[in-house]
């Protein structure tokens, strides 16, 4: 069953899921960069070593950052298309409090477990 919802403060919500999306994009231009800085590593290496974990820690928060990124897209589209709020795998409501919890939510609890 599909439900199309239009949520109270629609335009409220998607102005906060856009903020949402520039902060995390901001801080996936700081995770890039630093990134880029990490491939010119010290010759000795002893050097080396503190900057190779903070590789795999700058690694780690790109493939996170880029998956909240598309995450929110995805909810912004929701949002336009009127199925925001609305459980991708079974059609059914997504509880309020799991919206405002994660926002880009796109199933609801029972689907998600």
């Amino acid at each position: 069953m599909t439900h199309h919802t239009d949520p109270p403060g629609r335009s409220a919500l998607r102005a906060r899921l856009l903020e949402r999306l520039e902060s995390t994009l901001r801080r996936q231009t700081g995770v890039e960069n630093r990134l880029r800085h990490t491939n010119e590593l010290p010759e000795k290496w002893a050097d080396r070593a503190p900057l190779l974990g903070d590789e795999e820690v700058l690694t780690e928060l790109d493939v996170e950052g880029r998956h909240e990124v598309a995450s929110l897209r995805a909810a912004l589209v929701r949002i336009d298309e009127g199925t925001y709020g609305v459980c991708d795998a079974c059609g059914e409501p997504i509880a309020p409090a799991r919206l405002a919890a994660l926002p880009a939510a796109h199933t609801c609890v029972d689907c998600a477990e």
